[in-house]
């Protein structure tokens, strides 16, 4: 398995979670789960390729040409692939991941957290996206997220796709399951469910949600599955749907 890893290139004032981040990276290591991510040595960028590396584990970054001249990339990367520019780094980290993993950083770390879910959403890819609430670093954005289904401008179904988790080990022990297809329930978690939100807005969010069914359909690639916007969810083969037992399915 390999995780595709936003976050940014800066460490932040937070000295816990720049620890967590290298305490993530180690355990992927040491449990055989590869990392992909943008290559710097810096920020939490740095922080996650060198625990992942220093537990012997198999780091690949992926570097758009115009910062390699910058001295920016990480030296102990186990593969490196230089790409032309921002819109390829994204689309070969999709590539690679079989599941995103969105860790604190700047704009562009939202910007590529953003564009993988509308992605999702829009069934242009089917990679889970997993929100990494470190020490409470993405309440803000949970918060967020939940809001703007409150408000009408997300169908709560979207957020489906789109989980969070809030620790390193809850991270780990949901990637060891979904790699190995432990029937267990796994720990992956509805953004909306993590969502710190006031009465008002949780009041808003369930109204939307028991308001009639409506069907629509969803491409993926050629074929026209019929999706249920009260949460049964597409069957693909990747799809995490909070409400089922157990992940449909992994990447061969």
């Amino acid at each position: 398995m390999r995780v595709g890893v936003l976050c940014g290139s800066r460490a932040g004032r937070d000295e816990q979670l720049l620890g967590e981040v290298r305490r993530l990276g180690r355990q992927l290591a040491q449990h055989d789960v590869a990392v992909a991510y943008g290559g710097a040595r810096i920020g939490l960028m740095g922080a996650i390729a060198d625990g992942a590396l220093d537990a012997g584990g198999h780091v690949s970054g992926i570097v758009p040409r115009p910062l390699v001249g910058l001295g920016l990339v990480h030296p102990g990367l186990t593969d490196l692939s230089v790409v032309d520019d921002l819109a390829a780094q994204q689309s070969s980290l999709l590539a690679l991941a079989d599941v995103l993993l969105v860790l604190p950083g700047g704009l562009g770390t939202m910007y590529e957290a953003f564009m993988a879910c509308t992605g999702a959403q829009l069934g242009l890819h089917q990679t889970p996206v997993v929100i990494a609430n470190l020490s409470g670093a993405h309440d803000a954005l949970v918060a967020l997220l939940a809001a703007q289904v409150a408000q009408g401008f997300v169908h709560r179904d979207d957020l489906r796709l789109v989980h969070v988790l809030c620790s390193v080990d809850a991270i780990v022990a949901s990637l060891v399951r979904l790699r190995d297809q432990d029937p267990a329930e796994p720990l992956l978690r509805s953004v909306l469910a993590n969502a710190h939100r006031s009465d008002e807005v949780r009041a808003a969010v369930d109204a939307e949600a028991t308001a009639p069914a409506a069907t629509e359909v969803i491409r993926f690639g050629g074929c026209a599955p019929r999706r249920d916007r009260g949460g049964s969810g597409v069957p693909e083969r990747r799809h995490l749907v909070v409400a089922r037992s157990q992940p449909k399915g992994r990447r061969a």
